[in-house]
């Protein structure tokens, strides 16, 4: 929706063609993903389509899938990648 947003970004030709595009891959799409609520409320707000019709999926893998780090193997891995232990 940056175009819709920021229409200097783009030339008028692109700007039509980037709406054409975009308006009907909205109203044809059976649903779709938004990055964040900012964003679904820009797709909401700039195509009309429902927002029932719009799942958001964070840019972020889920906290389950990783292990926090001590503090003495992040610098152990830091030395190894970095040649230091330095923040």
């Amino acid at each position: 929706m940056q175009y819709k947003a920021h229409p200097e970004d783009l030339t008028p030709l692109a700007r039509r063609v980037t709406d054409a595009l975009v308006m009907g891959g909205a109203r044809r799409a059976q649903r779709i993903i938004a990055i964040s609520e900012f964003s679904k409320a820009e797709i909401v707000r700039f195509t009309g389509v429902a927002a029932e019709k719009i799942a958001v999926t964070p840019l972020a893998a889920d906290p389950a899938f990783g292990t926090r780090q001590s503090e003495a193997a992040l610098a152990t891995g830091r030395r190894r990648l970095l040649g230091t232990d330095a923040p």
